[in-house]
């Protein structure tokens, strides 16, 4: 009898451990109060910035005693009405640069916004740069005024290239005119600064060639000052027009002459970051001493790829090239060129270079490096389609300027070497952007270097915390912030230059005047105001969700239930052995 009494509860304590472990199983699904369910990138992606501006690297090349300039040009129009025209010092080389330098430096280099999701109770599926002129006709007329001189004159791959030196402006003006450049209004106003240290450089699109041959430019000159001649822009600038500058050097980069700005982050729109971040920085940058400041976008030591990016051509295949006379030596010496295919500069380049139209340059390429995806298929057989490019109707090939082609690619080759050397030369990288008005474009910002500058990080990274009863939402910011989502605040929006929608809203929580050493020296700092402002409120300061601890109605009648089936059925068992029991004893 004893021993069936304890029969009893070892029976019951196996049905108990095995519905208590049920039970525990079933809780373990229950969302989680205090979890961080949904950290990391899995809640959220990662944003680049697309910013439309002007783009600019600065280099200095000490050893030299030379600086250097890359220039994105960006142009839409017919190709005959491109001209570009800016201020440099007197000695400036000319240059070809590539196309791939700004966007691999865009790719790694601008700044990228991520809002980690994180919930207590579950993660729901969530133009121009220089002074652009109109241009009607490509050769170069003298104007038979002495006080214009043109000191060089050349052809550098697409472009025809001029450098003027003027000793009146009246008298450049006269140039221009006579070479059937369009004067924007109040050019004279603009140019005038520059005429007793400066020359002038001119390029237009050569004969023949179209807006897609367009390249970025490289400039060199002797000295160590970076300056952009931003005052000739103004005459054809839009509203909140776009700089970026790239700085390489030894270490940080800074503006000389302008002010540095770093953002409220908290007036950024998280939900909406690459769309907002231009008008968020252009609503800062006008809190600053007459809207001339930059953002630090990036500054950090680079990885940057440069014989990745600027990859050069063998010089056995330079020479191949030069000693071309005819369209098939061409296509046989264009097959070894590609033979591992085409990078988007290069092809740049030889449809620029080879001698037929550029859709046929095109066919060229695309058949000599076997990539037929590059153009629309055709019904001929491919060697029939490359026949009819390469020979004449007689069927005889057709004469073809090696040379010219070679020294394109020796042009090519000479862009790619100085972006390597500048990238071996200077080991760290800054990345400054601002945005300006017109009449902001008073100051031609410079720029320097200082050693004791703190890094800055591209990626910013916010904390979006979403409460287990759907109240109380909040985002964290990267520099602490608190935005409080349950107030409606009024977004910064922007509209011809000046601010439409959130006037009231700081855009800088810190305007500097950056120095050559030391830190720089404070104007205006508003970050103890901010704190304020997106100050939370917090019922119960132990929870980062800023909900009860305790266990939501839901939570709390399931247990409930699940407690009241467990004893019932405890009591069920126990009931049954006692019947069992009884039955046997009588």
């Amino acid at each position: 009898m004893t021993q069936r009494t304890n029969n009893i509860p070892l029976q019951l304590s196996k049905y108990v451990i095995l519905f208590v472990t049920l039970l525990l199983s079933g809780l373990s699904f229950l969302p989680a109060q205090n979890a961080w369910a949904c950290g990391g990138l899995f809640c959220d992606n990662n944003q680049p910035v697309n910013q439309v501006a002007e783009r600019i690297l600065f280099a200095p090349d000490r050893d030299a005693g030379t600086m250097h300039m890359h220039v994105q040009l960006t142009y839409q129009g017919p190709p005959d009405d491109f001209g570009w025209l800016l201020p440099v010092p007197a000695g400036t080389q000319f240059g070809l640069s590539r196309p791939a330098l700004f966007s691999q430096l865009d790719n790694r280099y601008q700044p990228t916004f991520r809002l980690n999701r994180v919930t207590a109770e579950y993660c729901a599926p969530q133009d121009d740069a220089g002074l652009v002129f109109a241009q009607a006709e490509e050769s170069v007329r003298d104007s038979g005024d002495p006080s214009v001189q043109v000191t060089s004159q050349n052809q550098v791959g697409p472009y025809d290239q001029v450098t003027l030196n003027a000793t009146s402006v009246e008298a450049l003006i006269e140039w221009l005119e006579a070479n059937e450049y369009q004067i924007p209004p109040n050019a004279e106003e603009s140019l005038s600064p520059y005429l007793e240290d400066y020359e002038f450089l001119a390029i237009k699109l050569a004969s023949g060639r179209e807006s897609g041959d367009i390249q970025p430019v490289a400039l060199s000159y002797t000295g160590n000052i970076a300056s952009i001649p931003l005052r000739p822009t103004a005459v054809a600038a839009d509203p909140d027009m776009g700089v970026i500058v790239h700085l390489l050097g030894p270490y940080r980069g800074i503006p000389s002459n302008y002010q540095l700005v770093e953002l409220n982050l908290a007036a950024l729109n998280w939900f909406n970051p690459t769309q907002h971040y231009a008008e968020l920085v252009s609503h800062a940058i006008d809190e600053s001493e007459d809207g001339h400041a930059f953002v630090t976008d990036f500054a950090g030591a680079h990885n940057f790829p440069a014989t990745e990016i600027a990859p050069l051509i063998s010089s056995a295949l330079v020479l191949a090239m030069e000693g071309v006379r005819d369209s098939e030596q061409m296509f046989t010496t264009l097959e070894r060129l590609l033979m591992n295919g085409t990078s988007a500069d290069l092809r740049q380049v030889l449809l620029s270079a080879l001698p037929l139209s550029r859709a046929d340059n095109l066919r060229l390429i695309a058949y000599a490096s076997n990539e037929l995806s590059l153009i629309e298929p055709e019904g001929e057989p491919v060697q029939d389609r490359i026949n009819s490019l390469i020979y004449d109707e007689n069927g005889e090939p057709f004469d073809v300027d090696g040379a010219a082609i070679a020294q394109a690619l020796r042009t090519y080759n000479d862009g790619g070497q100085s972006i390597q050397r500048l990238f071996e030369l200077n080991p760290y990288l800054t990345r400054l952007y601002t945005t300006l008005n017109p009449s902001e474009m008073n100051l031609d910002p410079s720029f320097d270097f200082n050693p004791d500058l703190e890094d800055v990080a591209k990626d910013r990274v916010a904390q979006l915390f979403l409460n287990c009863n759907g109240d109380g939402e909040y985002i964290v910011t990267p520099d602490g912030l608190e935005i409080d989502l349950s107030e409606e605040r009024e977004e910064i929006a922007r509209q011809n230059g000046e601010t439409s929608r959130g006037l009231d809203t700081i855009g800088a929580a810190v305007i500097s005047r950056p120095m050559s050493s030391g830190q720089p020296e404070i104007i205006t700092n508003q970050r103890d105001t901010l704190v304020q402002i997106y100050k939370r409120k917090v019922v119960d300061s132990s929870n980062a969700f800023g909900c009860d601890q305790s266990l939501s109605s839901t939570q709390s009648s399931w247990l409930s239930t699940a407690l009241s089936l467990m004893l019932l059925f405890i009591f069920s068992l126990f009931l049954r052995q006692k019947s069992i029991h009884a039955s046997k004893e009588s």
